[in-house]
């Protein structure tokens, strides 16, 4: 297994060819884009035929293409080509290089390893593929792999600054391409008002009200397209209904979304963008210290670690008593949805919003200046 994950990781350092897999990475394509780019590229790959003009002249950026070459086909792609994007990140420092250079390799040798083992054990066991005795053990795996993937984007929110992060947003793949929660992630933005909130909620309510249906007959046609006595004719025509509302539900997603960036200012968009993938609201909000501390650090390692807590609890007090002092003269008798009800939550999401920023600031100090990468990486792949 471990023999398989290195091969498989020592070919990426090749140039690997285009596959119809590395496709499916290419991001900010809608679905009716994409189609068309897999109908015309598809059938020319499988005849070891180039694409790149193809590609270009879907809008694909020839930096992108290379990625695509460079990484290795083969399983949990989408996590080896994603991991290699954060040496695409600006200004990275020498301890931010030492850092990933020492993780990147180990982290995508341990999830490949525990892919090949889920693989082979699951090939000997002869079992029939609803068995639950194997989606047992195939949920496990993946839960692990999932768990690895989680921890390393958790230090990667923690080693990159937000300039940094945010320049990498266009880099990600489809899957990748929006975190868990995007309106989560919006009510945490810096400075975020009520009137923006106002917007964005009723931007949000317009896309579920205006996508209902679309959404709907999506799941009943694949529903429908699972049954594998479909004639030929039969299947054609599900498939052609459901791109269909696919597309619908594409264009509305696509207006919402261009209508909503309108609403946040410049810095607020570049908070967005710099949100990692995989980590949702409330784990963006979580204290680092406990993870920090799993990490196995000397005692010299946690006196320092202490003090940037201690650090992040002085900085907590201040803002918790900015906070109070703006609201003083908004409490009393106030409705759940009248305008200073709605101005204090917002004043309590922009308070955790500055805390995010004081939690990342400190675990930077310590990911990159107190804590050693060996131990950084044996957090991240040791499984809890």
């Amino acid at each position: 297994m471990r023999a398989l994950a290195l091969l498989l990781l020592a070919s990426s350092a090749a140039a690997s060819p285009l596959t119809p897999e590395k496709l499916g990475l290419i991001p900010e394509l809608f679905p009716d884009q994409r189609r068309d780019l897999m109908r015309e590229a598809v059938p020319l790959l499988r005849q070891n035929k180039d694409v790149t003009d193809l590609l270009v002249a879907a809008g694909v950026e020839r930096d992108f293409i290379r990625r695509l070459e460079e990484v290795a086909p083969g399983p949990l792609l989408v996590e080896r080509f994603s991991h290699r994007l954060v040496f695409e990140a600006p200004d990275l420092t020498e301890a931010q290089r030492a850092l990933f250079g020492h993780l990147l390799p180990s982290v995508d040798a341990a999830q490949v390893a525990l892919w090949a083992h889920r693989d082979r054990l699951l090939g000997q066991m002869n079992l029939p593929a609803d068995d639950p005795m194997r989606q047992q053990i195939a949920n496990g795996t993946n839960a692990q792999i999932r768990d690895i993937e989680k921890r390393f984007w958790r230090v990667v929110q923690y080693a990159l600054t937000v300039d940094q992060r945010a320049a990498l947003h266009k880099l990600y793949p489809q899957p990748y391409a929006r975190p868990p929660d995007l309106q989560g992630h919006i009510y945490q933005l810096p400075g975020l008002t009520p009137s923006q909130a106002t917007r964005v909620r009723a931007l949000m309510e317009e896309l579920q009200s205006e996508s209902a249906a679309d959404n709907a007959e999506i799941s009943r046609l694949g529903v429908l397209l699972r049954n594998r006595d479909l004639k030929p004719e039969e299947r054609a025509e599900l498939q052609a209904q459901h791109d269909a509302a696919v597309d619908r539900a594409s264009d509305t997603a696509r207006r919402i979304v261009e209508e909503g960036r309108k609403i946040f200012t410049d810095d607020q968009v570049r908070h967005l963008d710099a949100c990692v993938p995989m980590l949702a609201p409330y784990e963006v909000r979580q204290h680092p210290g406990p993870f920090l501390m799993e990490m196995a650090p000397t005692p010299e390692q946690a006196a320092r670690l202490k003090e940037l807590g201690d650090g992040i609890g002085k900085r907590t007090q201040e803002i918790q008593k900015e906070t109070r002092e703006k609201v003083k003269g908004l409490q009393g008798e106030v409705g759940a949805e009248s305008p200073q009800a709605m101005t204090m939550q917002m004043m309590q999401q922009g308070a955790q919003a500055e805390l995010v920023l004081a939690y990342d600031e400190a675990a930077r100090t310590a990911v990159l200046e107190v804590l050693e990468p060996k131990q950084i990486l044996g957090w991240i792949v040791t499984p809890r």
